[in-house]
């Protein structure tokens, strides 16, 4: 359960089966030093990513790389796949859409392809 600026508490469950780190352990400064936002990271084991919320999708990055959502208590947040997955320009993977209603746990937020 995370509590946002001592106001809202709601559930987020993990995007994928792997290892759950600290975002200060990304090999990337704007997610390590916080300067974006604070998180949280999954180290996948597998190259599926879930929903962690229940939500609305209000935006998707062309290169597939990251996805915005507005959670149902108004609250949105980023789910990021991986560290300069931007260079894959999509290629790789399927997203949802803006505009979706998405549920927690729903699989295919990304699959990643192999090839």
């Amino acid at each position: 359960m995370f509590n946002i600026f001592n106001k809202n508490k709601f559930e987020i469950v993990s995007p994928g089966k792997g290892i759950l780190k600290s975002i200060s352990e990304v090999k990337d400064e704007v997610f390590s030093s916080k300067a974006l936002w604070d998180g949280f990271i999954v180290e996948p084991t597998i190259g599926e990513v879930y929903l962690p919320v229940d939500g609305v999708v209000m935006a998707t990055f062309p290169t597939k790389h990251a996805i915005g959502i507005k959670c149902n208590n108004g609250i949105e947040i980023l789910v990021h796949i991986g560290v300069d997955t931007v260079q894959f320009s999509g290629e790789k993977c399927e997203i949802k859409k803006a505009g979706q209603v998405v549920n927690i746990g729903e699989k295919d937020i990304v699959e990643i392809k192999s090839k």
